[in-house]
């Protein structure tokens, strides 16, 4: 049959369906019409029927086999066959179009029977199946196949010479599921530990490549093995879900995809999950719909996991405070040995590919932000010596907290040490960082070697560091009138200790000031801590420090010792020792300006005497004039 002369073009193609089932373009059209066969129907006495998807290794529903002829005087459809009587069956492989190599078909008519096999584009073998019909010609039957793909039934027997024959729709077959196995780390086949918590044995690092096995399998349990040998290969997918109960919140996808599929099986090895943290696996058809026919979901895993960032990285921003034990109003660009500095970084937990781990948080941070051993800290002084610093670094006390994988403004309060004997100064210290967490993750990437010949350790600053103390010298004068004690902060240039002009930051008051071992005519009434004035903050290294004239003058005259208490007790540390009862202070906390006043350690307050009522020699003057 041919379609010509349409006057107005169709707004679709014209169509041929030589069997009413199976469709193509065309203009024309050839069918036969047999007078006997057989045809596939959900009903008794029904019409033809299009089979659905089936499940592989499930049984079908319920069908009929009709065997029908013409009769040959009404013309009528009516029975071909009567009773129990063999029927050919066969199955053909549409797609993937090669058949798995055994018969995987089986129809039961009464009893189930495997069929034969046949690629597609033609049918030739053939099994029997015993097959009951009613008076009307029906067969009730169903089928189960135990692999997928697209495959159509084909029926034919041979009745009084002449070949009756049928054939189903083309159907697709599903795979029941999938089931993953062989989780391993990639690099050393390292198997998942399936960690239930936190503190569970690690598996790999977040980006890192792990390798997964995954069998389409049957509703009986067995391989699929046509799955993924379609025209256009299907694959497999895999969707992660966080563990349940361990606080974790970002569920990232999974990145990577299976090999080829090979009888039912394939292995993906550069599978990656980006997150820390614990997470199970559930296999799914790669495009979420096979062979058009819908999804199909596989067995969720067990735990995958522990999974740990891949590295910590250190964030722009990163600073040294100097002499952080004091409120300098402009900031100081050294420290002295012994002296706290404090260390503001930000790190960042994350995975191969440089993205934020949010998950590193809760019981999965595994670096502790208040124990400053984590940061690993070194130093190197990169002027002409090229000291390393590193044994000397001691630490005080840090904080910080980790939030989405990020830990901002991370606080360590550090020193250099001071030796017995005094060094540097120090003009470039470069001072660095190389954390480590409890699981072995550590900072990328590093560009400071403090000494070991290699890059071993991220840079925060370089800042200048001195071996210091203050100074004070013995004073005297007349009693009429307020004495100035030589104050001066020091350091040491490597050969003498000379005034710091950099230092505009220590600071002193009154408390830090004792008055002790009165002599002649002073006396705790005539010159106690109400005579002392102290100008606080140092100015350029010098310090400012006197005592007003004794009370009544000028009548009085005497000496008094003078101490500053550079520690914390109550007591200063100055020598020789305070005769009983020792003036008391409070400490400034700065025993990092102590000097070696007496013994052999610069572990000394500086002490000093204060004479009023005796004059200076004469050569300490260009010109004196005495007023009668």
């Amino acid at each position: 049959v041919s379609l010509t002369g349409a006057q107005t073009p169709a707004a679709n193609s014209s169509k041929c369906c030589p069997d009413g089932i199976n469709c193509a373009v065309s203009s024309s059209c050839s069918t036969t019409f047999n007078t006997a066969g057989f045809i596939f129907s959900s009903a008794a006495n029904g019409g033809v029927t299009t089979l659905p998807t089936q499940v592989a290794g499930s049984s079908s529903a319920s069908y009929f086999l009709r065997a029908v002829k013409t009769n040959t005087t009404t013309q009528a459809c009516q029975a071909a066959l009567q009773g129990t009587t063999p029927i050919n069956f066969a199955y053909e492989c549409n797609d993937p179009t090669t058949c798995y190599g055994a018969n995987l078909m089986g129809v039961n008519g009464g009893t189930a029977t495997t069929i034969a096999r046949n690629n597609n584009g033609g049918v030739s073998s053939y099994l029997p199946v015993n097959m009951t019909f009613d008076a009307n010609g029906n067969a009730p039957f169903a089928f189960s196949y135990g692999d997928v793909g697209r495959v159509a039934l084909h029926v034919n027997k041979t009745v009084n010479g002449a070949l009756l024959t049928g054939a189903s729709n083309p159907f697709v077959v599903k795979p029941f599921g999938f089931t993953l196995s062989n989780i391993k780390r990639t690099a050393d086949n390292f198997a998942n530990p399936a960690a239930a918590g936190a503190s569970g044995p690690i598996f790999i690092k977040a980006g890192d490549p792990f390798t997964v096995n995954v069998t389409a399998t049957t509703a009986a349990g067995a391989v699929a093995p046509n799955f993924g040998q379609e025209a256009t290969p299907e694959s497999v997918k895999l969707i992660p879900a966080l563990a349940t109960g361990l606080g974790l919140t970002n569920n990232a996808a999974v990145s990577g995809t299976f090999g080829t599929f090979t009888n039912g099986v394939a292995t993906g090895t550069g599978f990656s999950w980006p997150e820390v943290g614990i997470i199970t696996l559930t296999p799914d058809v790669a495009d979420g719909n096979y062979l058009g026919a819908g999804d199909t979901t596989g067995t969720t895993s067990g735990n995958v996991g522990r999974f740990t960032p891949h590295h910590f990285a250190l964030s722009a921003g990163a600073a040294i405070s100097n002499r952080s034990d004091l409120s300098c109003s402009a900031a100081s660009t050294f420290t002295y040995m012994d002296e706290p500095m404090s260390a503001t970084f930000t790190l960042t937990a994350q995975n191969a590919t440089n993205g934020t781990t949010q998950n590193y948080a809760g019981n999965f941070a595994k670096m502790d932000l208040a124990n400053p051993a984590s940061f690993g800290f070194g130093a190197i002084n990169i002027a002409a010596t090229n000291t390393p610093l590193t044994p000397r670094l001691s630490l005080g006390l840090s904080s910080g907290s980790w939030i989405a994988g990020v830990a901002s403004g991370i606080s360590s309060a550090l020193a250099v040490s001071r030796l017995s004997a005094p060094d540097g100064p120090f003009d470039a210290v470069s001072i660095g960082i190389a954390p480590i967490d409890t699981d072995g993750v550590q900072l990328s990437p590093l560009n400071l070697d403090v000494g070991n010949g290699v890059p071993d350790h991220a840079l925060l600053g370089v800042t200048a560091v001195r071996f210091g103390r203050i100074r004070m010298n013995n004073a005297f004068g007349s009693e009429a009138l307020d004495l100035p004690i030589p104050l001066v902060a020091q350091y040491w240039n490597g050969t003498v200790f000379t005034t710091n002009a950099l230092d505009s930051c220590t600071q002193l008051n009154l408390n830090n000031v004792a008055l002790g071992n009165y002599q002649k005519g002073l006396t705790l009434t005539n010159m106690g801590s109400g005579h002392i004035m102290i100008g606080g903050t140092f100015a350029s290294g010098i310090g400012s420090l006197k005592l007003t004239k004794p009370s009544p003058a000028p009548t009085v005259s005497g000496s008094v010792d003078v101490a500053i208490n550079l520690g914390v007790a109550g007591i200063d540390q100055s020598c020789p020792a305070w005769v009983a009862p020792a003036p008391t202070s409070n400490g400034a906390a700065m025993a990092y300006l102590r000097g070696k006043w007496c013994g052999a350690n610069y572990d000394r307050d500086p002490r000093v005497r204060a004479t009023f009522g005796i004059y200076k020699n004469a050569n300490d003057f260009i010109y004196m004039r005495e007023m009668y």
